[in-house]
């Protein structure tokens, strides 16, 4: 789009190697300390540069809009939700029938919504969250902004690969929640159906309760620097979320390498995915478990595998065929 991007951290001004030269790399200026200390120092000194501001979450409209429009006279202002804090606060306050998470919520609302009508315009990934916001605020520049990825594809057969997989951050409570619930709730039924079977539970900064859990057919395997490979040995992904909001990135890297995907109604929300097409959807525990020892015990070719992911393409509007996939169909 011929911009010139610069990468302005919110607080946290220290030069981290990988990651600053990497954006440096594809061209991004990033700024450090101790050149730079603060957002304000920055725009006093650069802010008439500026044509587009592009903001994450509340917090950070909150703390620096006012700073941004005084001065960064040509800017307009972009904000991207990640996801409704509020919706994900709700639920995890309905599923614990806890009145100070809700009430944590409701203020959270008010928040997200003001963040909202004071910027020019404003992304959601959901469309669950579009649909949501849009009556509140009608006259709002609320865009749907699709998940973008790579899509790899695989050419590992079904039958090639075994075992169970989620992903997640850990300092992501709903992520936390969500192996807690599988390991108690679903594992047990797994065991009986699918012996054997292990479950591994990859991502950053497993908390003390998620390492716990860790048996023989429990893996807490933490962070993997490479998923792909990882995930090329896995038969099914699943997100067992009972809280959360926004789109599931869990979700989308799995289909991206063919890997089938089995969810709660929530995890696959707001994606335009079709339960039985292109992810299959269970509620409950006992539901869940029957749904995965149902695909686990289909039978497929490599080329199925290259339609998952082909169909996520679609998704996300790439169009294309299986040919352009990389994919021989013959």
């Amino acid at each position: 789009m011929d911009f010139q991007v610069t990468f302005i951290p919110e607080d946290n001004f220290l030069y981290m190697q990988e990651y600053t030269t990497t954006l440096q790399r594809a061209g991004i200026e990033v700024l450090y300390a101790p050149y730079v200390t603060s957002v304000e120092q920055h725009l006093r000194d650069c802010g008439d540069r500026y044509d587009l501001a592009f903001l994450f979450r509340p917090a950070v409209v909150e703390r620096h809009l006012k700073i941004i429009r005084k001065l960064c006279p040509k800017a307009k202002t972009l904000y991207h939700t990640v996801d409704l804090h509020f919706l994900r606060m709700s639920r995890e306050a309905e599923l614990q029938s806890d009145e100070a998470k809700q009430k944590a919520a409701n203020e959270m609302k008010q928040r997200e919504l003001a963040a909202i009508r004071s910027s020019d315009a404003s992304i959601v990934h959901s469309t669950v969250e579009f649909e949501l916001l849009h009556p509140e605020l009608p006259d709002a520049k609320l865009h749907v902004f699709p998940l973008i990825m790579d899509v790899p594809g695989t050419n590992k057969t079904f039958s090639e690969r075994r075992d169970i997989v989620f992903v997640g951050g850990y300092q992501h409570p709903p992520n936390v929640d969500a192996v807690q619930y599988f390991v108690s709730e679903i594992m047990p039924l797994l065991r009986t159906s699918l012996p054997g079977e292990r479950f591994y539970v990859i991502g950053s900064n497993p908390p003390a309760e998620i390492q716990a859990l860790a048996t023989e057919d429990v893996i807490i395997a933490g962070f993997v620097e490479d998923l792909h490979p990882l995930l090329d040995k896995m038969r099914v992904s699943v997100a067992p979320l009972r809280y959360g909001a926004g789109i599931k990135g869990k979700v989308g890297s799995a289909m991206a390498v063919g890997l089938p995907v089995v969810a709660t109604p929530l995890a696959a929300e707001g994606m335009s995915l079709t339960d039985g097409e292109n992810i299959l959807v269970a509620d409950g525990a006992e539901a869940f478990a029957d749904t995965i020892v149902k695909l686990y015990q289909m039978k497929f070719s490599g080329i199925d595998s290259a339609r998952t992911a082909w169909s996520l393409q679609k998704i996300l509007g790439g169009g294309g065929s299986l040919e352009d996939f990389g994919w021989n169909t013959c």
